[in-house]
C-alpha cells in the first residue's frame, strides 16, 4: 500500500490547474489569486494626520508655546492650507498635512486660548503624528505573490488599491455522490426503520467543498443497486470536474463504485492507502474530471478528505504549492495514546483555542460521527508510537 505521502503525490502528479476567470471583488472570498498582487498606487498616498489635533512646524510646538490656529483641514479634498511660522492648522486623523508643517500635536496636549490661538503643552518632534506617503508601501510593490489565498484582509488590501475585480483560479463543478440502502435523506419527513440512518456524510461532504470556496456543488445518493450507482457515477463525470464518493470503494459484495468506475472508462491511479481511518481511500481518472473514492464511514471520510481531497482542490484552484498543505501547529497533548496498528493513525480531536494544547476527542473509531462536532485538528500517531500527556505534537488544522 501507498504511504499518505505517496498517495498524495500520486495525486498532484494528476492534478493540473483550472484556469483563471475575473470575478468582481466581493465574491473573490475563498479563492486564490491568478497573478501576483502590485500596488498601484502608494500606501499612503500623500502625508496625512494620525491623530486628531493641529498641525505645527516642529521647532514652533515647543512646551509654553502660543501659536495662531491659520486654518483647519478635515480628512477628505485637500484645501491647501498653508502651515506658516508661529501658526497651527486643525487637523483631524486621516486629513492631508498642510504645507511647511512637520508635526502633528495631539488635541490632548493643547490648550485653547481662544477661538484662534492655543497653547502647546508638550513640545513635539519632527514628523511626530504624520503618516508619510509610501511608508506602508509604494507604487509597484509586490504586496502578494500569484497563488495568494485571498481572505477578507487581502479583499480589504486589493480594495484600497481601486480595484472592484480579481484575477482568479477558477474553481471546480463539484458533484458529491453517496451509496448504501441504509441512508436516509435529513430531508426525510419518514420516521427512520430499524438498520436506517442518516446521510451524514452527504451535508458534511458539501460543508467541506464549501468551506474551501466553492460554490458549485451537488450532492446526490445511489441506493445498492449495481445500475443506479452506474448511472450515479457516469451522470457526475460527464459534468464534473471533481466527483467525490462517499461509501462503496472497499471489498465488500455492496461495494460497488469500483465496478461502475470501470465501466464508466474512469482509469483507477491508486486504490487504498496505509492510514488509519481510511484504508479504502481511491483515486481516479477519466478526461478531466478527478474521482475520489472516501470510505462510507463519516471519520474515514473526514480524515482522507483532509489528507488528499482538499489538498488536490486547492491545486486545481491555482493555490501556491506552500498552501496546498495547511501548515502544522505545534501543541502540547492533553492525553495520552499508543497506536498499537501497523498503519500510522490520525486522531481527531479539538486544539484550544490559543494553541496551547490539543485533546483527542471520543472513541477515535471511524463510525464516531459524533466526536467530529468539536473537531478543529488531527495529530498523526506512527505506528507503534505513544505519545503522551505534555509532549509536543503537530496538529494539522482541520
Amino acid at each position: 500500500m501507498l504511504s499518505v505521502d505517496q498517495a498524495r503525490d500520486a495525486i498532484f502528479r494528476e492534478i493540473s490547474g483550472g484556469g483563471l476567470e475575473v470575478l468582481p471583488l466581493g465574491t473573490a472570498l475563498g479563492r486564490y489569486l491568478g497573478s501576483e498582487f502590485r500596488a498601484h498606487r502608494a500606501s499612503p498616498d500623500f502625508d496625512q494626520s494620525a491623530m486628531d489635533g493641529y498641525a505645527v512646524r516642529h521647532d514652533d510646538a515647543f512646551s509654553g508655546a502660543e501659536l495662531i490656529v491659520a486654518g483647519r483641514q478635515a480628512a477628505g479634498r485637500d484645501l491647501e492650507v498653508e502651515c506658516g511660522p508661529k501658526c497651527a492648522v486643525r487637523v483631524f486623523t486621516g486629513a492631508p498635512i498642510p504645507l511647511g508643517a512637520s508635526a502633528v500635536v495631539m488635541q490632548e496636549d493643547v490648550e485653547q486660548l481662544d477661538s484662534n490661538r492655543i497653547r502647546i503643552r508638550e513640545s513635539c518632534r519632527e514628523g511626530e503624528f504624520i503618516r508619510f506617503q509610501g511608508e506602508d508601501h509604494c507604487a509597484g510593490q509586490v504586496l502578494a505573490p500569484m497563488g495568494s489565498f485571498i481572505s477578507a484582509a487581502m479583499i480589504g488590501a486589493l480594495a484600497s488599491q481601486g480595484l472592484d475585480q480579481v484575477r482568479v483560479g477558477v474553481a471546480p463543478a463539484v458533484r458529491i455522490l453517496t451509496t448504501g440502502d441504509e441512508l436516509v435523506d435529513v430531508s426525510s419527513e419518514e420516521e427512520l426503520r430499524p438498520g436506517e440512518i442518516y446521510n451524514s456524510n452527504a451535508k458534511m461532504l458539501e460543508g467541506l467543498v464549501k468551506g474551501l470556496g466553492i460554490n458549485a456543488v451537488e450532492a446526490t445518493h445511489a441506493n445498492d443497486e449495481p445500475g443506479a450507482v452506474r448511472d450515479l457515477v457516469e451522470g457526475a463525470l460527464s459534468v464534473a470536474d471533481m466527483v467525490i464518493l462517499a461509501g462503496g470503494v472497499s471489498v465488500g459484495d455492496r461495494d460497488l463504485v469500483k465496478a461502475a468506475l470501470d465501466g464508466a472508462g474512469a482509469k483507477t491511479i491508486l486504490w487504498r492507502v496505509n492510514v488509519r481511518p481510511g484504508k479504502p481511500f481511491l483515486y481516479a481518472r477519466r478526461g478531466k474530471a478527478s474521482v475520489f473514492g472516501l470510505p462510507g464511514n463519516p471519520v474515514s471520510a473526514f480524515v482522507t478528505f483532509h489528507l488528499f481531497v482538499a489538498p488536490a482542490i486547492r491545486k486545481w484552484m491555482g493555490a501556491a504549492q506552500d498552501s496546498w498543505l495547511p501548515g502544522a501547529c505545534v501543541c502540547r497533548l492533553d492525553g495520552t495514546y499508543r497506536n498499537r496498528g501497523t498503519r500510522p493513525h490520525y486522531l481527531t480531536g479539538q486544539m484550544s483555542q490559543k494553541g496551547s494544547y490539543f485533546r483527542a476527542l471520543g472513541i477515535q473509531q471511524s463510525h464516531a460521527i459524533g466526536s467530529l462536532a468539536l473537531v478543529n485538528g488531527m495529530v498523526r500517531v506512527g505506528p507503534g508510537e505513544e505519545v503522551e500527556t505534555g509532549e509536543e505534537v503537530d496538529v494539522f488544522p482541520v
